[in-house]
């Protein structure tokens, strides 16, 4: 398999449909492990990626080799990369080095394929559930705001165009999952645009939206 240079980490120039054929840069934000294990959603399927893991991940909504969802796992450098298909938990590609097979393995043995998205509830994963997250807040030009949990299969990218809408900055903020999506306004922190909100969706995203600040100054 190729390997794909824009992984997380460099500028992907596409052209959207609904932006007037407006094309903007999307700048996917790589996820590393974390201090402790953590679950990552996308889609129907769940990983879980040790504390002590090199492997990154990396949500996307559609694939080089399909128009579905992928989950991309991979270590620093691209020398190892497994694509796994978001609905159906299937491997699809595997281009692992013998060095780090054994790594990959245990990560690709807790993919579990179960509902889709996230259910909201007291014990759900922020914002699906209404408990704020203890992570510190990011920031992001004049705003800030707090990521949601990995495990709740909400992935988050920052996207430029000259032509959202009248009035709007360059830059967005988009949170999306497999089936919703809502852009931000980089520099006053107000709502863009939603894209197919799905109603399960909306009370997270609207937890999210709420948590985007802009600085004082």
């Amino acid at each position: 398999m190729t390997k794909r240079l824009v992984l997380g980490i460099f500028v992907a120039v596409v052209v959207v449909a609904g932006l007037g054929g407006a094309a903007f840069g999307a700048y996917t934000l790589r996820n590393e492990a974390q201090a402790e294990a953590r679950q990552v959603r996308w889609g129907n399927v769940t990983v879980t990626i040790p504390s002590d893991s090199d492997i990154f991940y990396v949500r996307e909504k559609s694939g080089i080799q399909m128009a579905g969802p992928v989950l991309e796992l991979a270590t620093s450098g691209l020398e190892s990369m497994v694509v796994i298909d978001a609905e159906t938990g299937k491997v699809i590609s595997d281009d692992v080095l013998a060095s780090e097979r054994a790594a990959f393995d245990a990560v690709l043995a807790t993919v579990n394929v179960g509902q889709p998205q996230t259910a909201a509830g007291a014990s759900a994963p922020w914002p699906y559930g209404a408990t704020l997250p203890s992570t510190p807040r990011i920031q992001l030009g004049s705003i800030s705001y707090l990521a949601p949990d990995p495990a709740s299969g909400i992935a988050i990218s920052i996207i430029q165009s000259s032509s959202f809408r009248p009035g709007t900055s360059s830059t967005a903020l988009v949170f999306y999952n497999t089936r919703s999506q809502r852009w931000v306004d980089a520099e006053t922190g107000e709502l863009i645009r939603d894209d197919a909100m799905h109603p399960d969706d909306r009370e997270a995203f609207d937890r999210l939206l709420a948590q985007v600040k802009v600085d004082s100054q």
